[in-house]
């Protein structure tokens, strides 16, 4: 399962909070032009019949932004983490291996 931390999930509200009418993110694949494999998101009303749940890090919030994965884009992002870093041009997502357990 797709973990998301704290920090990518703020992103992710702030843009939903933009939106202003929807409390979901959804990823989806995205194919770039060099041919590889994005990610993207879409701003939807409610997750999809077929959509994952994902895992967030830090507290529950119920009025926090629901991060849900494309079914087929599930797979290639199992055991990874969604993060991000703030950089001069804005936050950047990314996405990590998950730490091992010890």
């Amino acid at each position: 399962m797709l973990k998301v931390t704290e920090k990518a999930r703020s992103v992710f509200q702030k843009l939903v909070d933009g939106v202003g009418e929807t409390d979901v993110i959804r990823l989806v694949p995205d194919l770039q032009p060099d041919g590889q494999q994005g990610i993207g998101i879409e701003a939807v009303d409610q997750p999809g019949p077929t959509d994952r749940a994902t895992e967030s890090e830090g507290p529950e919030d119920a009025n926090a932004v629901i991060i849900v994965i494309a079914a087929e884009l599930a797979p290639a992002l199992d055991g990874a983490v969604l993060d991000a870093r703030e950089t001069d041009e804005g936050a950047d997502l990314f996405v990590r291996p998950q730490a091992a357990a010890s």
